[in-house]
C-alpha cells in the first residue's frame, strides 16, 4: 500500500528547503524588474498535450485499443498486452483540462478513454466531458493512479479481471508508469 506524502504544520514537504521558494520569488522578481511587467498567464494559455503509454505495475502490460466485435466505436476495445506485441495500439494523446483532469485519447483509433455506470470502461468518440477525464494521482514511486472523474472509479489491471475500474484502493494493480 502506497503512503501518503507527509506534510509540516506549514504545509511543506518534510525535508524539502523552504529557502527554494524564497529563491523562486526572488527570481521572478527579478525577471519582472529585467523584463518590465509580466503578464499573467491568460484562461487560453495551453498546457501542450504529450503522447505517453501506460504500463501496469502489477501486471507489467500496457493498456491499448484493439479492432473488436461490431460497428462505429463498439468496433474499438480496450484492454492490456504486451507493451509493443503489434497487436494492440498503446499509445494516447494526454490532454490536460483547465480543472486538471486528463483526456487519453488513443493515437491510432481517435477515440477516448470513457468510463461510466451504464457502459463501463470502453472506447467512445472524444466529447469532453467527465466519464472521459481522469484525476492523476502521483505516488512517492514514480507511478501514477488514474481515477475518472465522472465514477470516481480507478483504473485497474489484474490477471483474473483484466482491465476495468474498480473502487480506488491504492494497490499495484491500480498504479501505471
Amino acid at each position: 500500500m502506497k503512503l501518503a506524502k507527509r506534510h509540516n504544520r506549514r504545509g511543506f514537504l518534510r525535508g524539502r528547503p523552504i529557502r527554494r521558494a524564497g529563491g523562486i520569488v526572488a527570481a521572478l522578481i527579478t525577471g519582472a524588474f529585467t523584463l518590465g511587467v509580466a503578464e499573467a498567464p491568460t484562461a487560453d494559455a495551453a498546457v501542450q498535450d504529450v503522447i505517453n503509454t501506460f504500463k501496469n505495475q502489477a501486471t507489467g502490460l500496457c493498456m491499448g485499443a484493439y479492432p473488436g466485435n461490431g460497428t462505429g466505436s463498439d468496433y474499438i476495445g480496450v484492454g492490456t498486452g504486451g507493451c509493443g506485441d503489434g497487436v494492440m495500439a498503446y499509445q494516447w494523446n494526454v490532454h490536460q483540462w483547465a480543472d486538471g483532469t486528463r483526456e487519453l485519447k488513443n493515437t491510432s483509433y481517435g477515440l477516448c478513454l470513457d468510463d461510466s455506470n451504464a457502459y463501463g470502461l470502453r472506447m467512445f468518440p472524444c466529447n469532453a466531458t467527465p466519464f472521459q477525464s481522469w484525476y492523476v494521482r502521483r505516488w512517492n514511486d514514480g507511478t501514477i493512479e488514474l481515477k475518472n472523474q465522472a465514477t470516481g472509479r480507478c483504473l485497474d489491471d489484474s490477471a483474473a479481471y483484466h482491465l476495468r475500474t474498480f473502487p480506488c484502493n491504492a494497490t499495484p494493480y491500480q498504479s501505471w508508469y
